[in-house]
């Protein structure tokens, strides 16, 4: 009795060959881009968390002379929110700036405040130094006149900028450099 081989099973072999691969190149790159997308998420929570501290503190006007100026709150706020972010990012910098009503830097070298984060060697963030300060928190706009009827109050931006390194460094592409924005008006403050 002899054997007959299936003429197939070297088609099938060959084909999984094929497939293999780029099956587990698409699984791989899901979970990397879910990975990627975590961060982003933590990174834009705290984007928001930056400007909603800076729609109240903005212009400073409120706040005590010798505490914090409405730009170190922010950054403190910023920071907070970014405690949770994997390490397999790393921030890079954090802007402030003046915006207009469809989230656009206004004037990027007159009216933007850059900080590059301090990192401790574990990759955590400690601080900010400045690399450019362009935009005086005493110069934006709160006024709320209602007995003329002209409102003229700034848009503040708040941009994290972070690389996400790939988890598990399968991915044949350049780990990306990404940035989230938040915009908010700033509110006025009422003297009563």
């Amino acid at each position: 009795m002899r054997l007959r081989r299936d003429p197939e099973s070297g088609a099938t072999m060959l084909e999984f060959a094929f497939a293999a691969p780029l099956v587990i190149l698409l699984i791989v790159g899901l979970v990397e881009f879910g990975f990627g997308l975590i961060d982003l998420q933590t990174v834009a929570s705290a984007t928001t968390s930056g400007a909603r501290v800076g729609s109240a503190f903005g212009s400073g006007a409120g706040l005590d002379v010798l505490g914090p100026n409405p730009d170190e709150i922010i950054q403190d706020a910023v920071a907070d929110g970014l405690s949770d972010l994997r390490s397999s990012s790393t921030v890079r910098e954090l802007w402030i700036f003046k915006s207009n009503e469809s989230g656009d830097v206004v004037d990027e070298v007159n009216a933007a405040n850059k900080y590059e984060a301090v990192l401790a060697p574990d990759g955590s963030l400690t601080g900010w130094n400045s690399l450019q300060e362009t935009w005086p928190h005493a110069t934006r706009a709160t006024d709320l006149s209602l007995s003329i009827g002209t409102v003229k109050r700034d848009y503040l931006g708040v941009r994290v900028i972070f690389e996400h390194e790939w988890v598990t460094g399968l991915l044949p592409i350049r780990a990306p450099t990404w940035t989230d924005d938040a915009v908010v008006l700033i509110e006025p403050v009422l003297e009563g």
